[in-house]
């Protein structure tokens, strides 16, 4: 996705429309928001009120070097660090995470 911001610069941005929260506060489903803080694609103040008032006992974290488009394809590893630790606080978590899935990209398998 970051890629295709750099190469595609005067697009229009597409959303899609806003979730139905109804759903997770209904099943009191833990819930992680992660920011970007270094969006420029959101108020960061806004999008955390927001789901505060949405999301009763939402935890709201910000990747602070992130930006919108890096967050999902950081290589430092802290989104998923955050992710990891909001898992295992969750009540019920397994004591170890299962372990991570190989990368989906990669080489293709050899073929004789």
């Amino acid at each position: 996705m970051g890629v295709g911001a750099v190469a595609f610069r005067g697009a229009k941005v597409v959303t899609g429309p806003r979730p139905d929260l109804s759903g997770p506060v209904a099943a009191g489903l833990p819930v992680l928001v992660l920011l970007a803080g270094r969006s420029r694609a959101h108020d960061l103040r806004r999008v955390a009120a927001g789901a505060a008032r949405a999301l009763p006992g939402v935890r709201i974290e910000t990747v602070a070097g992130a930006t919108h488009h890096s967050l999902p394809e950081n290589t430092d590893g802290e989104p998923a660090r955050r992710v990891l630790s909001f898992l295992a606080a969750v009540p019920g978590a397994p004591a170890t995470p299962p372990a991570a899935p190989p990368p989906p990209y990669g080489p293709p398998p050899h073929r004789p």
